[in-house]
């Protein structure tokens, strides 16, 4: 299945999700295909310049500098005034003299880009809720998002990436909450992107990735809520994804199916009475991945509407350990010739359940 990372094409360009691509691309062009090339009609240009059609205004940036407050809402504070509209593209590269700080009411702007040229930083607290496009945490340097608090939210109607080419940070706790299009955690390769869901909520409404081809990280701690369709830690060759669901009430919900180490490697600890739930479970599912998923504790559980492959065409290990369950309509461990499985289930309650 061909997949496509999150597109590096900057501001002002549309995006569009072609058939089960796993990112976006550019949108396509209007027109004709000739051994030339593309051609676009001239009728539609037309239309255009007379008015028959809507020519998207490219975005313009609005910088924060943070000369006077940490207050988003100070004019002062940014290069060209509070920043509102969509065609407003939010650059955050600077935590001197103040970071930036959005405490209560509501802000709409593009895309949302937190350490470009230098690091940033922005907290959304207090009830505040942010809403754009695009957004990117540690886009090329490094960068942090907080959203904390009763009401306080991040929405984004495009793809959220954290560690893009640098080093990205979202903490979610105390009841926040952000959503996302997509999310990429550690996308390309010498990324690293991490995202901590301490008591709140992470919602993606199509597919979430940890570890896309660089290193990813999902901590899922006490009560708090992930849920998507797809689910893939360890994406390409040479990437790494980590994620831990720990405490009752912590849990991942894969609406789709769940892979742990997809074409790189992959790891999945499900503890202390956290839940994972998804439709199918791959572990180790290409030829040289390696995917590990370890399910320990009284009331943790992995449960699978479908099947659960440990080992499909690479290397999967599953351990079931000290009175925890999985279960899955069928199961099989080192599915093909080229695929290793090994399973364990050890300790007092231990459970592993075939339905079918």
């Amino acid at each position: 299945m061909t997949r496509h990372a999150p597109s590096a094409c900057r501001d002002g360009e549309e995006y569009m999700r072609i058939g089960k691509s796993r990112g976006p691309v550019k949108a396509q062009i209007i027109g004709s295909r000739s051994s030339r090339g593309w051609q676009v009609s001239t009728s539609v240009l037309a239309l255009a310049l007379a008015g028959g059609l809507a020519m998207p205004m490219p975005a313009h940036a609005d910088d924060w500098i943070g000369t006077i407050s940490n207050d988003w809402y100070n004019a002062g504070n940014w290069s060209a005034g509070v920043p509102t509209g969509a065609g407003t593209t939010v650059n955050i590269n600077t935590i001197t003299p103040n970071p930036t700080v959005l405490n209560g009411g509501t802000a709409s702007v593009g895309n949302i880009n937190i350490g470009i040229s230098g690091a940033g930083s922005l907290v959304v607290s207090g009830g505040g809720k942010l809403n754009g496009a695009i957004g990117r945490v540690g886009d090329v340097t490094t960068g942090t998002m907080t959203v904390t608090g009763p009401g306080s939210e991040w929405n984004s109607s495009g793809f959220l990436g954290v560690g893009m080419s640098g080093t990205g940070v979202l903490n979610i706790s105390l009841r926040g909450s952000v959503s996302a299009a997509s999310v990429f955690l550690g996308n390309s390769a010498g990324s690293s992107g991490t995202a901590t869901v301490d008591g709140a909520t992470l919602t993606s409404a199509g597919d979430l990735y940890v570890g896309y081809g660089g290193t990813g990280t999902l901590n899922i701690v006490n009560g708090g809520e992930v849920s998507n369709v797809h689910g893939t830690i360890g994406v390409d060759a040479g990437s790494t994804g980590t994620v831990t669901v720990d405490g009752a009430g912590s849990i991942w919900t894969n609406s789709g199916d769940l892979t742990v180490g997809d074409s790189g490697t992959g790891t999945l600890n499900i503890l202390n009475g956290g839940a994972v739930n998804s439709n199918f479970g791959y572990i180790g599912r290409t030829a040289g991945a390696t995917g590990t998923v370890t399910v320990q504790g009284a009331g943790s559980s992995w449960t699978n509407a479908n099947s659960l492959v440990v080992g499909m065409l690479g290397s999967g290990t599953l351990n079931i350990l000290n009175g925890a369950s999985v279960s899955n309509s069928h199961s099989s461990v080192g599915l093909s010739g080229g695929g290793t499985g090994t399973a364990l289930v050890d300790g007092t309650g231990s459970t592993w359940t075939n339905t079918g």
